[in-house]
């Protein structure tokens, strides 16, 4: 079996999403607790209004590690189109919910926003993702 950097990005690819969530999940539970004492820091208002903002900024980056790693398994495969849709469609979900949602719920509205167009695309992405890493993990192991 073949251990180490892969250019197909299998084996690797998927230890390399394992890691990702495995850092990124204590890294999200910390900014979700601690998010209103580090805005301290910056004065009263910064913690009071900002706050839930920062938390959903933090839950958003559990889908983005998933959609982070679809990029760059396309990048390897050199296929641009892949790379551009979700990266496209991150931009253009985060951006028309963000305007919708700061209207209805303020502030944090950006926030849900950029947690949404990360979990849309994440769940649109997922499968195509499985299936790249599945089949690039036999062609690795055989």
């Amino acid at each position: 079996m073949l251990r180490g950097p892969t250019i197909s990005g299998g084996w690797d690819g998927r230890r390399a999403l394992g890691i990702a969530l495995l850092l990124s999940v204590p890294a999200v539970i910390a900014m979700i607790v601690l998010s209103r004492w580090f805005l301290h820091f910056f004065g009263p208002g910064y913690a009071e209004k900002g706050t839930g903002v920062i938390r959903f900024l933090a839950l958003a980056v559990i889908p983005q590690c998933v959609n982070q790693l679809y990029i760059t398994v396309n990048q390897v495969k050199k296929r641009v189109f892949l790379i551009i849709y979700p990266t496209l469609s991150l931009a253009v979900l985060a951006l028309g919910l963000g305007d919708l949602m700061l209207e209805i719920f303020g502030l944090n509205g950006i926030g849900i926003a950029y947690f949404m167009a990360h979990s849309v695309v994440a769940v649109v992405v997922a499968g195509p993702l499985w299936r790249a890493l599945h089949e690039s993990g036999k062609e690795i192991s055989h």
